[in-house]
């Protein structure tokens, strides 16, 4: 186990950790896989070996670097950033780790430094992933919050927005945020808030659009303008794409 606490440093020319060595990918046998505990800074790369190694990051934790998973193993990213928290991804993101979980605080996602290549990315309730560019993950399972902004944000993979799970889009002058899922887009309830910088003459909001489409329950709509559209929640459009 490596632990790096809140003010310390992991620094390497490349990779700063390494666990996918010798001809199997790693140590020894599925015992020696590596968990990592970051609540300070790691300067370079962080590379997972091939028994479901763990990284924890937590409030403070940084890492100035790609994560590099290995695609099938079992490896985890978990960011427990907690209440009023936030990380932004370095260059390079999470690259195939299979399970990326946001637990609390803000993971923030940008063109270049995002998520790639994982089977699923968990935000549980509580939680908010702000999303720009493109995420690769074959499952985004949402209890929390996905907030896209003004921009528009694509997942490669299948979208499920659970009862708790929210999708926020910023609504300025005649623009809003979209979500683009090149997947199955699956509202099972949750909510769409929509979130009015100013006033807006869009006729209709296309919020999110997918390669298949289903809606297992009935979805909110909420608002931060007193009177947008007189209230009108037909204007948050999820529409179906071929």
């Amino acid at each position: 186990r490596i632990d790096v606490l809140a003010g310390g440093k992991v620094q390497g020319a490349g990779r700063a950790i390494d666990n996918a060595i010798g001809a199997s990918g790693s140590f020894g046998s599925p015992s020696d896989f590596m968990t990592i505990n970051n609540a300070g800074s790691i300067v370079g790369d962080v590379y997972q070996g091939v028994y479901a190694d763990v990284l924890n990051i937590s409030a403070g934790g940084t890492v100035d670097g790609t994560i590099v998973g290995q695609t099938g193993k079992g490896g985890s990213v978990n960011f427990a950033l907690g209440a009023g928290n936030s990380y932004t991804m370095a260059a390079g993101g999470v690259s195939n780790v299979d399970t990326v979980n946001v637990q609390s605080g803000l993971l923030v996602t940008n063109p270049g430094s995002s998520i790639v290549g994982a089977q699923i990315l968990s935000i549980v309730a509580g939680a908010t992933v702000r999303m720009t560019g493109t995420v690769s993950a074959a499952s985004v399972v949402n209890n929390g919050i996905i907030s896209i902004g003004t921009g528009s944000a694509t997942v490669v993979g299948n979208v499920s927005i659970a009862p708790t799970g929210s999708l926020v889009t910023n609504v300025v002058n005649n623009a809003n945020g979209r979500l683009i899922v090149n997947g199955n887009l699956t509202f099972n309830g949750g909510t769409i808030a929509l979130n009015f910088v100013n006033y807006s003459t869009l006729s209709a909001l296309t919020i999110a659009s997918a390669t298949n489409l289903t809606t297992t329950a009935a979805v909110s709509v909420i608002s931060n303008a007193a009177n947008p559209y007189e209230q009108n929640p037909t204007l948050a459009i999820v529409s179906n794409i071929a």
